[in-house]
């Protein structure tokens, strides 16, 4: 019997990962339905059957997802990006209450990995290294790191609203123009991104550490995966202190002096997580898995070295029978 999953946003770049993750693979039969809120998704085209829904800041969202699950006899729901995350984790009981997983972090991670201000604070707390921060209302009452600083929305996805500024009139001119921004300290470095993939207890069962070599709009679009044991410990120790659980993606930058500094917590699979199943991780099939009750071991440091990825743009085609 085939397991029935969905996959929200399914036309996103990780929404079409996951289903082609699921899809192609031949250890766990699978149905794949697809939702999205556009008519002409590329998901759609990819995926067994497919619905057009509303978006999650409907009232009537999380309703609306339960009776597509009845529906589709749906047993796993992946949701893949930001506007998404949170109400997903606030409902996650919802959904299991008539034995659909969702596959969700924790709701108080995801609220703090959401709001960045709140990942430096929760970064001070446990001792982490992050880029000094401060908020639009501290100007002028505390000191401001050196210049270049990074001025961005709180809440921003990607690189939007995202400006290194040089001087203090760039700092003015950017402040007021960054919805509710935030400015943070320069780290010069190299970025890297590490994909995590733990149990449902939190066992950590992956982490695949990957040089960010060309980023554009806030993707890795080159890129280079490494088998680093200090991103690996940092990687471990991140997961752990965050509760990262059971899948997420952690960007940090390795400074000149060597130090590691945590730039933010995704709570979800990256745009990159082809890339990562082409190193080796199946991080979706392997949360299937453990959905069904199979025993997963620990895979640290089992994956592709210096494997180099090259994102290319492609094309799907339909007929659209509605015009």
């Amino acid at each position: 019997m085939k397991l029935n999953i969905l996959v929200m946003s399914a036309g996103s770049i990780p929404g079409v990962a996951i289903i082609e993750a699921l899809r192609n693979q031949n250890e766990v039969p699978v149905r794949v339905v697809g939702a999205d809120m556009a008519r002409l998704s590329a998901g759609f085209l990819l995926a067994d059957a497919s619905h057009v829904v509303s978006g999650a800041h409907q009232p009537d969202f999380i309703s609306s997802i339960l009776a597509i699950c009845r529906q589709e006899q749906v047993q796993v729901v992946f949701p893949v990006i930001d506007e998404e995350l949170q109400v997903f984790a606030d409902h996650a009981s919802r959904f299991m209450a008539e034995g659909i997983r969702v596959i969700t972090n924790p709701p108080e991670l995801v609220r703090v990995a959401k709001d960045k201000s709140l990942t430096a604070r929760r970064c001070a707390e446990l001792g982490v290294l992050a880029p000094s921060t401060l908020l639009k209302e501290d100007l002028g009452k505390v000191p401001l790191p050196p210049f270049p600083l990074v001025v961005k929305p709180r809440d921003g996805r990607g690189t939007v609203g995202v400006h290194v500024v040089r001087n203090q009139r760039e700092l003015e001119f950017f402040v007021d123009q960054v919805s509710n921004p935030m400015i943070q300290q320069f780290i010069e470095g190299t970025e890297f991104t590490i994909d995590v993939l733990t149990d449902f207890d939190g066992n950590l069962i992956s982490l695949v550490p990957k040089e960010r070599l060309q980023v554009k709009a806030g993707m890795q679009v080159k890129g280079r995966t490494v088998k680093d044991s200090q991103l690996l410990d940092y990687g471990a120790d991140i997961v752990k202190k965050f509760g990262v659980v059971p899948r997420g993606n952690i960007q940090c930058i390795r400074a000149v002096n060597g130090s590691l500094y945590l730039i933010e917590i995704n709570p979800k699979f990256p745009a990159s997580l082809p890339f990562t199943i082409k190193a080796g991780v199946n991080g979706p099939l392997l949360l299937l898995k453990m959905h069904l009750g199979q025993k997963v071991p620990p895979m640290l440091g089992q994956f592709q070295e210096n494997l180099v990825m090259m994102r290319v743009w492609r094309e799907l085609y339909t007929h659209d029978q509605s015009s």
